[in-house]
């Protein structure tokens, strides 16, 4: 088990980081902005972007989209004149915004997505022992060593493949329903 962790937290640390890296932003900017008691992004938006004849559309829109630029607008949703963030807050809530206020630095999504993998790897071991215990108690536990390595190279290498916004859902999900059967 502590081999899966040395390995996964290599594979996917990056620690801390700057918030301006284009891969660690979103969860960064939602938490600054409950923090700050608003549900928008406090995201600079060009006066250029605003004033097209339609924002909505890509042909028009595109060049504010672009991936790698500070302030890109990709994956944003623009309503009334404020970008708001889509891909729901669980995360920024429960690792971020804590984080945040204890270390007083930005979280990386690679940090994020190491965390939340590495704890729903912790519940489903649990699991896997709680039912050897309680149905399979003439089992070696050799069998047990084996499904837990066989579980810590299922799922995990796709979560931290490329941690970032998108699959950071994903991953508290996977924590939070692996807890979840843990407590049943």
């Amino acid at each position: 088990i502590l081999c899966f962790y040395f390995f996964f937290f290599f594979y996917a640390s990056h620690g801390f980081s700057d918030k301006q890296n284009i891969n660690n932003r979103f969860y960064n900017e939602i938490s600054d902005s409950i923090l700050a008691g608003m549900v928008n992004l406090d995201i600079n938006i060009p006066k250029e972007f605003i004033e097209l004849e339609n924002p909505y559309d890509p042909e028009q829109n595109w060049k504010y989209r672009l991936n790698g630029i500070k302030d890109a607008l990709h994956d944003l949703s623009f309503y009334k004149g404020k970008i708001y963030g889509y891909f729901g807050i669980v995360p920024a809530l429960v690792l971020y915004i804590p984080l945040k206020l204890i270390i007083k630095k930005h979280v990386s999504d690679f940090l994020a997505s190491f965390i939340f993998v590495a704890g729903g790897f912790i519940f489903n071991v649990l699991i896997l022992i709680n039912l050897k215990r309680r149905y399979f108690k003439t089992i070696p536990n050799w069998c047990l060593l084996l499904s837990f390595i066989s579980l810590g190279y299922s799922i995990h290498p796709f979560l931290l493949s490329k941690p970032m916004h998108y699959t950071l859902p994903s991953c508290s999900a996977y924590f939070f329903l692996s807890g979840a059967i843990y407590f049943l």
